[in-house]
């Protein structure tokens, strides 16, 4: 994450559309390390995609 500059807290207030494109950036280690921060459920098996969608959703507060 501090090679892009942000911190998790920074990270979770961008805008959905600015979310998305820095979470597209993040190579899955960080998005998995990301979602056990948020305490996604079964972010292990996920793939890029699905943590990024997780993510997305947890912010927007779905999950």
């Amino acid at each position: 994450m501090e090679e892009l500059g942000l911190t998790y807290d920074e990270l979770l207030t961008q805008e959905p559309y600015t979310m998305r494109d820095v979470l597209e950036s993040m190579t899955k280690t960080d998005l998995t390390s990301l979602a056990a921060e948020l305490e996604i459920v079964g972010r292990s098996s996920m793939t890029k995609a699905q943590l990024i969608d997780a993510i997305l959703a947890t912010q927007e507060g779905g999950v």
